[in-house]
């Protein structure tokens, strides 16, 4: 993934794409059509970035949603038991 944060949560979800080796993050304040292709043609020759965000796909298939209902049974009741994720 090429992100290109803007506004309102995008800068944190673009760090963790970052963080997960998914993708890589350009500031719009800086971006140019050259930096721009510069980072997609290193997203394209570098396979460790599709790997990294197919396993984060199928993490997020396989308990993403189960995970993310059990976090807001949480916060609407916090007497639920804490488990661990």
């Amino acid at each position: 993934m090429l992100v290109i944060p803007i506004a309102f949560d995008q800068p944190g979800i673009a760090s963790r794409v970052v963080h997960h080796h998914a993708g890589l993050k350009l500031s719009p304040r800086f971006l140019t059509a050259r930096k721009a292709g510069r980072a997609l043609k290193a997203l394209l020759q570098d396979p460790s970035y599709s790997r990294s965000a197919h396993s984060l796909g199928l993490r997020i298939q396989s308990d993403g949603l189960a995970l993310a209902c059990a976090q807001i049974e949480r916060l609407l009741n916090p007497h639920i038991r804490r488990t661990a994720a």
